[in-house]
């Protein structure tokens, strides 16, 4: 049995700046990886090294879920900047340029069993896949970094009720014409330097 776990997720206006989670990603798996580096500067005093200074903090990670309409909108935002939304109602085209500049996101990482969150700052996701085959849900892994962490205290998700999109329940075109029909499986693959 897992741990019970969850992931808030918000756009931030000002990287740095923490804002409440709007939306709550139903994760598999996240990691995290907090690094505190060292400079140590080599001297001609001897062969062990005398200064050990703090350098910089760094802090990284991965989330990997099922992608859900609702929430999915702050990775691609984060990863390929802000959209271009055409339609009045309901289905919407969301158009995303790479071109953009991506956008920072606050990460609210949460683990019941150590009743504790990461409260991440200034993320920004740098790569991106979406995995789908037919027959399954589509899934999605996002690698970020970030500005800082910080802990903090639980909160209290409200996940999303929707469920995860299917791979039928996509179309995929290629030249203009829709080639779903003869694609049992396809992954796309996004990365930013």
């Amino acid at each position: 049995m897992a741990n019970e776990k969850y992931c808030g997720i918000a756009k931030q206006s000002v990287i740095g700046t923490i804002v409440a989670a709007s939306d709550w990603l139903d994760l598999i798996n996240y990691d995290l990886k907090e690094e505190q580096g060292l400079i140590i500067p080599e001297t001609v005093r001897g062969y062990d090294p005398y200064h050990a200074l703090v350098g910089p903090w760094k802090t990284s990670g991965s989330l990997e879920g099922y992608l859900i309409n609702e929430t999915c909108g702050e990775l691609f935002t984060s990863i390929l900047g802000a959209d271009t939304v055409v339609g009045a109602a309901d289905p919407y085209t969301h158009t995303f340029l790479s071109k953009n500049p991506g956008l920072p996101i606050s990460l609210y990482l949460g683990e019941l069993i150590t009743a504790g969150e990461a409260t991440i700052t200034g993320a920004f996701i740098n790569k991106l896949e979406l995995d789908m085959v037919a027959k399954e849900a589509v899934t999605f892994k996002a690698d970020f970094f970030a500005q800082k962490s910080a802990q903090g205290a639980l909160q209290s998700p409200a996940f999303d009720l929707q469920d995860p999109l299917i791979f039928h329940q996509i179309d995929i075109t290629f030249g203009g014409a829709s080639i779903k029909a003869l694609v049992q499986a396809c992954m796309f693959t996004i990365q930013r330097a």
